[in-house]
């Protein structure tokens, strides 16, 4: 990979076919396109090398935002590259970078795609990383997932909400300090015994918790967003054996001072999950409800040894 590039992977429970037609189709592409809140009221694709690739994006106050772009490289079902109207650098001095999307077969009914943005120099590199890239991108996929592995019922939701009587900075601390998360991570009777975190967006999100039993159930997942000590936003996921997504969510968690004390809400959202993954999706709320409850010692009461 080389030093200008921003790429982001996933692993997409529907056909190749399927993600293709998402990607090349206007009458998909509207369902998904851009970040969470914004519509896309406008799509102009001329699907060949040297054809027009122009989209118009619009948020609920009406503002508008158009990308133009050409398409560059056509290979269906496996590749599809393209480039856009990019400033190269806060000054705004006209520029372009390349989006290569790459769509890897995994079975009959599942695809590894692969995002990746190529840009001109370090300036442009920056400066599409401060427009949000990682949360605006992380987003728009999830929107796609939603579109083409839409869950029966529509995505599991749940939201949960402690108060603790311990400072903010504290708490902070105990969600991002890889040390801190081995104490309490995870449901009663459960233990993380390895945490490794790169705090930043983009940053990956690794860890295993290990059940009563002794079994390891690996996490992976990247940063969205990270605002010290008021938010963190992480995208995760849970592999089976042949690297599909068995389970996949994102989960937005928010820190709120009240007179000392602290009010974390954990709003997570399941974007895909397997059949085999209905127990997790069921236990899913208690877990994160023991988990706070382990939380609570770590971060009240230093020093005391957290039940597990």
């Amino acid at each position: 990979m080389s030093d200008l590039d921003l790429v982001l992977t996933r692993v997409i429970g529907a056909p190749r076919e399927l993600v293709w037609a998402a990607w090349t189709t206007p009458e998909h592409l509207k369902h998904w396109w851009g970040p969470h809140g914004l519509t896309t009221p406008v799509i102009e694709m001329d699907l060949r090398p040297g054809g027009i690739f122009r989209t118009v994006m619009r948020d609920p106050a009406g503002n508008e935002y158009p990308t133009n772009g050409t398409f560059a490289e056509i290979a269906k079902p496996e590749k599809l590259v393209f480039d856009n109207d990019f400033p190269d650098g806060p000054d705004g001095k006209p520029g372009t970078a390349r989006c290569a999307v790459r769509f890897d077969a995994m079975g009959a009914k599942h695809t590894r795609m692969t995002v990746r943005w190529t840009h001109t120099s370090q300036a442009q590199k920056e400066m599409h990383l401060a427009m949000g890239f990682h949360g605006g991108w992380g987003e728009t996929v999830d929107r796609l997932v939603l579109h083409v592995a839409p869950q029966p019922g529509g995505p599991k939701k749940v939201t949960l909400t402690r108060r603790l009587d311990a400072p903010r900075a504290l708490v902070w601390q105990a969600w991002t300090d890889p040390k801190m998360m081995t104490q309490w991570w995870g449901p009663k009777h459960f233990t993380a015994p390895h945490v490794a975190i790169d705090l930043r967006p983009g940053g990956a999100v690794n860890l295993d918790m290990q059940g009563p039993d002794g079994t390891i159930y690996p996490c992976q997942g990247l940063f969205r967003a990270v605002v010290p000590t008021e938010k963190l936003v992480f995208w995760a996921w849970v592999p089976d054996a042949e690297g599909r997504a068995f389970l996949d969510d994102v989960t937005t968690v928010t820190f709120t001072e009240q007179n000392g004390k602290t009010l974390v809400t954990v709003d997570a959202t399941v974007l895909q999950a397997m059949p085999e993954a209905a127990a997790s999706l069921s236990g899913m709320e208690e877990g994160w409800a023991q988990s706070l409850e382990k939380l609570a010692p770590v971060v009240e009461n230093p020093g005391a040894r957290p039940a597990q």
